[in-house]
C-alpha cells in the first residue's frame, strides 16, 4: 500500500469508495425514513399540544435528513465520475463533521 501512490490506490480500490458512499446514502434515508414513520405514528397518539411539537420534529427531521441524504449522493456521483479529482473529499468531510455533532 505504501509503494502506490494516491492516483493509482484510488484507481485500484474505487469500487471500495463507490460502495461504502452507496450504502452510507442508502442508511441516511433509511433512518431519515424510519424516525418519520415511527414519530408519525406517535402523533396519531398524542394530544394537540403535542401534536405540534411531533409535527416540528418531524420537519425538522426531513430537512436534516434531506439535506444529508442529498449531499451524500452528490459526494457518490463526484466520487465515482471523477475519482481523481478530490472535490468530494471536502464535501464529505464537511458531511461527516455534520453527522458528530
Amino acid at each position: 500500500m505504501f509503494t502506490m501512490s494516491l492516483s493509482e490506490w484510488v484507481g485500484r480500490f474505487n469500487w471500495i469508495i463507490g460502495t461504502s458512499l452507496v450504502i452510507g446514502a442508502v442508511v441516511d434515508i433509511a433512518v431519515c425514513a424510519g424516525l418519520c414513520l415511527a414519530l408519525l405514528k406517535e402523533r396519531r397518539a398524542s394530544f394537540t399540544r403535542t401534536t405540534r411539537l411531533v409535527d416540528r420534529i418531524i420537519l425538522l427531521t426531513i430537512q436534516t435528513g434531506v439535506i444529508t441524504s442529498i449531499l451524500t449522493v452528490v459526494v457518490t456521483i463526484r466520487a465515482l465520475l471523477e475519482p481523481a479529482n478530490f472535490v468530494w473529499v471536502a464535501v464529505y468531510m464537511c458531511l461527516t463533521r455534520g453527522r458528530e455533532s
